[in-house]
Parts: structure tokens; C-alpha cells; sequence
């Protein structure tokens, strides 16, 4: 017996997202963390201690990462992750 493999395409979803920068750190760590602390790969810089109840495998947020929504769903990815995944949208759709 020789199984008899279909193509399928993965339907496509959009979502929101914000960078984690300087100025809206304090505000995404309102969002979803229990707290701050130092980060322990770049001196002199903060990370967030993620909730686990909010976002499940990253325990820690960084500058420079994406906090994206869908629904009322979050997740975390790394700047090259996010890039690899999506595209910036050209609507204006949620903003």
C-alpha cells in the first residue's frame, strides 16, 4: 500500500503586532508580564518576565522583539522569526 499524499496551502490570516521598543516598554510589560528584570544577555538593558497564563514559551520579552494579537490571543517572536513569518499589511485594518 503506497500512501497518496494531497497539496494543501496554509490559509492565510493577518494579525497585529508591535515592535518592542524603548518607548512602548513599559506599556507591553503592563500587557503581559509579572516584572521587570536585567536582561542577562545585554548589559545595561530590561527584559520582561512574561506571564506564562498570557504567552507559553518565552519566558522573557526583549527590545527589539514582536508582540503580536489575534483576537485576544498574544504570542512573542524574535525580530528574524517575525520577518521569516510575515509581512507588514498594506490596509490599515486594526491600527
Amino acid at each position: 500500500m503506497s500512501l497518496e499524499y494531497q497539496t494543501y496551502e496554509r490559509i492565510p490570516f493577518t494579525i497585529q503586532a508591535v515592535e518592542i521598543t524603548s518607548d512602548n516598554f513599559d506599556e507591553v510589560a503592563a500587557l503581559i508580564g509579572v516584572g521587570v528584570e536585567p536582561s542577562p544577555y545585554n548589559d545595561g538593558e530590561q527584559c520582561i518576565l512574561v506571564d506564562s497564563k498570557k504567552i507559553q514559551k518565552m519566558p522573557r520579552a526583549f527590545l527589539g522583539n514582536y508582540l503580536t494579537k489575534s483576537g485576544s490571543h498574544f504570542r512573542l517572536f524574535t525580530r528574524r522569526v517575525f520577518s521569516q513569518q510575515y509581512t507588514q499589511s498594506q490596509t490599515t485594518e486594526g491600527n
